[in-house]
């Protein structure tokens, strides 16, 4: 790489990292500064668990291109990141005989200015993915004392079965009976017993949300919100792909249910039952857990 492009790139960096450096999560260790390593034992941990490959020739290009859109990158920067850094091919030379050159969809450079916060940010999104995924519990901030190179919490790791809720509380507090989607073929009633009156059950193998399945939650909904075309209800609700179809939008609008789908990878900040009822019951889930771990080693 010459020594103008490492100048352009430091240039580029600098411009773009007021914007990466506020999604980087507070405990994202590698590429940080005044940060070290030694608290993501767990976060490797889970990720070696998972078996995914979070290494630098593993990012994927078209995956941090649609975050660096999303994070409103100056459309001239992008461009040239685009240009210079991800519109590449290479070929193999052996025995003076050269491949067909292919496209690299994989990777950034090694020593390039661009590779620290290319890939933070891209190690970011996994993790908020990993979160979500069943059977990883984040653990709590651990409080020592300074100097220590090794500090540690005990976490507990099981793989279980998937069990999808579908939670619907207004503005004020009030809730209707939630959908719970079980991991079987077909749904039996005592799966949902002790469940709150009026609570809803599906079955699908996968134990996930699919999109003919929230129809049947949007039914649920309007049997109890009783809107109509004229006096209507607002639902906001996450952009999984389960909630767009062609099917639910119908229904939504000849019964007076309007969508607001929030942007991908920002309910964590702007989902109002993830900020105020589903992040509140995570923290106190976890310190129950932690403190059955630590009175029950």
């Amino acid at each position: 790489m010459s020594h103008i492009t490492k100048i352009l790139l430091k240039i580029i960096m600098l411009r773009i990292r007021n914007k990466i450096k506020p999604e980087i999560a507070e405990e994202e260790c590698g590429f940080v500064e005044d940060k070290g390593t030694s608290n993501a034992i767990y976060i490797l941990r889970t990720l070696i668990e998972r078996a995914l490959e979070v290494q630098f020739d593993r990012v994927r290009h078209d995956e941090i291109i649609t975050q660096l859109k999303q994070l409103n990158i100056d459309g001239k920067d992008l461009r040239i990141i685009k240009t210079m850094y991800w519109e590449q091919t290479a070929a193999m030379r052996i025995e003076n005989k050269t491949s067909t050159f292919q496209d690299i969809k994989r990777g950034v450079r090694q020593g390039c200015v661009l590779s620290p916060d290319l890939f933070s940010l891209y190690s970011e999104i996994i993790m908020r993915n990993l979160e979500n995924h069943p059977g990883i519990k984040k653990p709590q901030k651990v409080v020592a004392e300074s100097r220590l190179k090794q500090v540690a919490q005990l976490v507990s790791h099981e793989r279980g079965e998937t069990i999808t809720m579908l939670g619907i509380i207004n503005a004020i507090g009030n809730s209707l009976p939630p959908c719970l989607v079980f991991p079987r073929k077909q749904f039996k009633p005592h799966m949902i017993f002790g469940a709150p009156p009026g609570t809803h059950g599906f079955a699908n193998p996968s134990g996930w949300m699919t999109k003919q399945l929230f129809v049947e939650c949007l039914r649920h909904i309007h049997r109890h919100v009783r809107s109509t075309p004229e006096i209507k209800v607002l639902v906001i609700l996450d952009n999984h792909e389960s909630h767009i179809s062609i099917e639910a939008v119908d229904y939504c609008r000849d019964n007076g249910i309007v969508l607001l789908s929030l942007p991908p990878h920002c309910s964590h900040k702007m989902q109002p039952l993830d900020r105020t009822i589903f992040g509140p019951l995570k923290m106190q889930y976890n310190k129950a857990i932690n403190s059955w771990i630590y009175n029950h080693p």
